[in-house]
């Protein structure tokens, strides 16, 4: 009696690994995409606002003296361009915060996905892979 419980365990357990498989391939390509989404949209506004903010700041100093922009210090471009740095940085701390997320799903995976075979390897071995209803590649 023990043993036939154990045999309607085994393919429930199978079952249910490969059912968390499918649910952490879908977050995981989920979490890519978003990923990619987040990085274009960011990288898009990071862009725009420092094409706003430098138009802004050469149409204030146009408007109110225009002879100003010959006195700038050449510390003032490179003040500019770090505020062109300033998006992509904010970017890529964003971007790296989904790759961690991504990194901790694709570890679950691995390791459910190693335990799932263990098991599948466990039935073909004590050919009981026939009662679970999978098909085995080895018989064809």
């Amino acid at each position: 009696m023990a043993k036939s419980v154990k045999q309607k365990k085994g393919p429930k357990k199978a079952v249910m690994m490969k059912r968390k498989l499918d649910l952490l391939e879908h977050e995981l390509s989920r979490l890519q995409k978003i990923q990619w989404i987040y990085a274009k949209q960011m990288l898009m506004f990071g862009a725009a606002s420092w094409i706003f903010g430098l138009s802004t700041f050469f149409l204030a100093a146009i408007l109110l003296d225009p002879s100003i922009l010959g006195r700038m210090a050449p510390i003032s471009i490179s003040l500019l361009l770090l505020a062109a740095a300033v998006p992509i940085m904010m970017t890529v701390r964003g971007i790296r915060k989904f790759r961690i997320k991504i990194n901790r799903v694709e570890y679950k995976r691995g390791t459910l996905l190693a335990r799932y075979r263990r098991e599948i390897m466990a039935r073909i071995w004590s050919g009981k892979l026939q009662d679970t209803g999978m098909k085995s590649n080895t018989s064809e």
